[in-house]
């Protein structure tokens, strides 16, 4: 099998996209702990139940292309109705986890919270990976990626595929933490290892919950304006993540508000903190040259005096 991806639709694009599928379905069944220094909302689940989520989201993913295949969509249509497909492809993926776990708790989670769960790069991430395996190669995506060469490898289509996996699992469990009325702690689900007790499970949901609004708020507009983003992977050792390079100006210019206010104080940064350090360092200069003008004196004055003292 070749390294590079398929460029055209055919049987070889289906036999490398079958291929990937049972790759990544491999990993998910095999070792899927969270081995970074990131807490992530999956981190809730023992290992079984976490595995079982991934396991879910994949096999949607893959019935998701099948059907998206069967009807001859174009790449216009993806790009128009991403944003519909999500949503279609994320309620899928939760009801099925809650059906299978019998987790009977009446989640209602309104379609703007589901933009603000997934980041807003979600549906272009799912366009990304649906593009790629019903139409193969793809010069138009790849240009968004400073890294990417000119025909696209089959490892990066992988963790494509890896990421929108561990993505939407994620935003499965946060939205499951944030508005469902299941209490996950009265489950057999939790993983004991880092939840013992009714405080830490407290404690663990709220730090989930600031930091999701915190990285809405404040990281994602970071991440936007440096060109950079987090790919998370599943390796041999467990769940890791690439950082990467991406030219994100669709969505810079999706940014309002406090967002903007964000990039706007880095650009700040960028135009006075130079200038502020050279300031510094030149009154910092200055104030050296004087102190050592000042000692230097002091001590010619004081072996003046004792020379004065011994001739006397």
């Amino acid at each position: 099998m070749s390294s590079s991806w398929p460029k055209n639709q055919g049987l070889l694009l289906d036999q490398y996209v079958a291929f990937v599928f049972t790759k990544t379905l491999y990993k998910c069944k095999n070792n899927v702990k969270n081995y970074t220094d990131t807490s992530l909302p999956l981190d809730i689940l023992e290992e079984n139940t976490k595995k079982k989520l991934l396991i879910i989201v994949l096999n949607n993913l893959e019935k998701f292309i099948v059907e998206l295949k069967s009807e001859n969509i174009s790449k216009i249509y993806l790009t128009k109705n991403r944003n519909f497909l999500l949503l279609q492809f994320f309620h899928n993926s939760l009801h099925e986890f809650c059906r299978y776990f019998h987790l009977h708790g009446n989640i209602h989670v309104r379609n703007n919270s589901i933009n603000k769960l997934l980041c807003k790069e979600a549906p272009f991430l799912l366009e990304i990976v649906c593009i790629y395996l019903i139409f193969g190669d793809s010069a138009n995506i790849n240009n968004i990626f400073h890294d990417t060469p000119r025909r696209l490898s089959y490892t990066k289509v992988t963790a494509f595929i890896e990421n929108l996996t561990i993505k939407i699992s994620n935003a499965i469990m946060l939205a499951m933490i944030k508005f469902s009325s299941t209490n996950l702690l009265t489950k057999k689900y939790i993983n004991l290892d880092l939840i013992q007790s009714i405080r830490e499970y407290e404690k663990f949901k709220n730090f989930i919950i600031l930091k999701d609004y915190m990285y809405y708020i404040f990281f994602r507009p970071r991440d936007i304006y440096n060109g950079y983003y987090q790919l998370w992977i599943i390796k041999e050792c467990g769940l890791d993540y690439l950082n990467i390079h991406v030219y994100r100006i669709e969505e810079f210019k999706e940014l309002e508000g406090f967002s903007l206010l964000v990039t706007l104080w880095m650009e700040l940064q960028d135009l006075f903190l130079p200038q502020l350090k050279f300031l510094l360092l030149g009154v910092g200069k200055a104030i050296t040259y004087v102190f050592n003008r000042l000692i230097n004196k002091f001590i010619i004055y004081i072996t003046k005096s004792i020379r004065r003292n011994h001739t006397a």
